[in-house]
């Protein structure tokens, strides 16, 4: 029995005025290590999620029972739900595009197994276990495969498949206090290369290892590395989501689309067809066709993030980033209702090689990671945040410096980044480059001198393995 369709049918039985099924299976195969303490973990779940019409409003339920009497019961459920919130003054209904189906299995790696995930661990710890500079501290590895349909009243009916390795690998410098370095990559081949997975991360490591304190007050010219300016982005993800911009959680509005917001040598793209991304897709998950997309082109502002119903809401073309996912990909889809996303975030513009870019800066840093980004007000796009950088003077990479304070908008980054690095990372956001930018203001002081002659000691006891790490 087609149990999508036979849901459709009883949610139109049961007096639904419109109404979408969608449908998931997956399979999730995953190695968590944590100080050497491997915990494997297979699950498989497979459901059913509705958004029932009536009376103009929507709601969702979902089921892991796929008997029609627990489907009955879930979409009353949902019909009773959608009723109590009275009538929504701006609903929709649900898209009527055509059906797609999209695949993205890769054979090579269909039915990869635990043990398998376990020999990329082990060559991966084996490398880490004489290296004198880092330490392995934890790792995440996992096989995911989906296969996901959307069905809805307005004759919808699409397809999604997909698989794909995820790893990401935690180390620490060997010092006191550590320093983390993190790699995050997505893999759609069984021969993964794990030395170059070691070796960025002891690049990255070697760059800050051996922090110093400095006093600083100033506007540097600041590098963000891919990490770095992942983080950045997410402030200005959320500017360009419909339904922030319909509440007034935005500098923008629909009257922006066109204006000049950034660099005229910057664009960036969501590029949903990207094999690199966790999810590559032809299709949203309402059913919306996807395609390749500028979201700034030439530093106009081109796209703003919607779902159906805030595309016809704002009187826009829909940009199909209708996601059932967390960026981190960690909720099966089947229990998380549509919201708004980008796919996979990719750029384009002036390019240089990193090497050249650092040899261009007289006084800055390359900002390695930020913390507490998700504190920056979104309707004006100021942060204050912490950061983890590296010195740069007359054109080189100096020492690290710990405790450095980056202030500014968002705006101050897109409108001053005038170059990207040739060079590309692999991050949850997209595939990110390094990025040159300016107007961010940026303090430090050194910390008391008693906390100073302490750390200076216990690295000299660590080096003479009078401490252990």
């Amino acid at each position: 029995m087609d149990m999508a369709k036979r849901a459709l049918e009883i949610a139109n039985e049961l007096g639904a005025d419109a109404a979408e099924v969608f449908y998931g299976k997956t399979v999730m195969k995953s190695l968590s290590v944590e100080k050497n303490i491997l915990k494997p973990i297979y699950s498989e779940t497979e459901g059913l999620a509705f958004r029932i019409a009536k009376n103009r409003n929507i709601s969702f339920s979902y089921t892991y029972d796929l008997s029609e009497e627990s489907i009955r019961k879930t979409i009353k459920t949902a019909i009773k739900s959608a009723e109590l919130k009275g009538e929504d003054p701006n609903y929709v209904g649900f898209p009527n595009f055509k059906s797609i189906t999209s695949s993205f299995i890769s054979e090579d790696i269909k039915g990869l197994e635990l043990d398998d995930l376990g020999k990329i661990y082990d060559e991966l710890r084996g490398m880490f276990s004489g290296e004198k500079k880092v330490v392995l501290i934890s790792g995440e590895l996992a096989y995911f495969e989906g296969s996901y349909r959307i069905l809805n009243s307005e004759g919808v009916d699409s397809v999604m498949e997909g698989n794909a390795v995820v790893i990401g690998v935690s180390a620490l410098t060997k010092e006191i206090p550590p320093n983390h370095t993190f790699k995050y990559t997505v893999e759609r081949k069984r021969d993964i290369k794990v030395d170059e997975i070691f070796e960025e991360i002891l690049k990255k490591a070697e760059r800050i290892i051996g922090c110093k304190e400095i006093s600083y007050s100033g506007e540097p010219e600041i590098v963000f590395t891919p990490s770095a300016l992942g983080m950045m982005l997410t402030i200005f993800i959320g500017q360009i989501d419909a339904s922030r911009i319909k509440m007034g959680m935005s500098p923008y509005t629909r009257e922006s689309l066109g204006q000049e917001i950034a660099n005229k040598s910057i664009s960036i793209f969501d590029d949903p067809l990207n094999e690199k991304s966790l999810m590559p897709t032809k299709v949203d998950f309402e059913g919306v066709p996807t395609k390749r997309r500028p979201l700034v082109n030439s530093g106009k502002l081109t796209t703003i993030l919607n779902d159906f119903y805030h595309a016809k809401l704002l009187d826009l073309d829909p940009s199909a980033n209708a996601v059932r996912h967390s960026i981190w990909g960690v909720r099966d889809p089947v229990t998380i209702e549509p919201t708004i996303s980008p796919w996979f975030i990719t750029f384009g513009g002036k390019e240089k090689a990193l090497d050249e870019i650092v040899e261009e800066v007289q006084d800055g840093f390359l900002v390695e990671s930020v913390m507490g980004v998700h504190q920056a007000d979104p309707a004006s796009g100021k942060f204050s945040v912490p950061a983890l950088a590296v010195r740069i003077q007359n054109g080189e990479l100096k020492n690290p410096v710990r405790k450095i304070m980056l202030s500014g908008t968002m705006n101050d980054i897109l409108r001053n980044m005038d170059v990207i690095s040739k060079e590309r990372e692999h991050t949850f956001l997209g595939e990110i480059p390094y990025t040159r930018t300016r107007g961010i203001k940026a303090s430090a002081e050194k910390a008391p001198l008693g906390y100073r002659i302490k750390m200076k000691i216990a690295n000299i006891l660590l080096r003479l393995g009078i401490i252990k790490f």
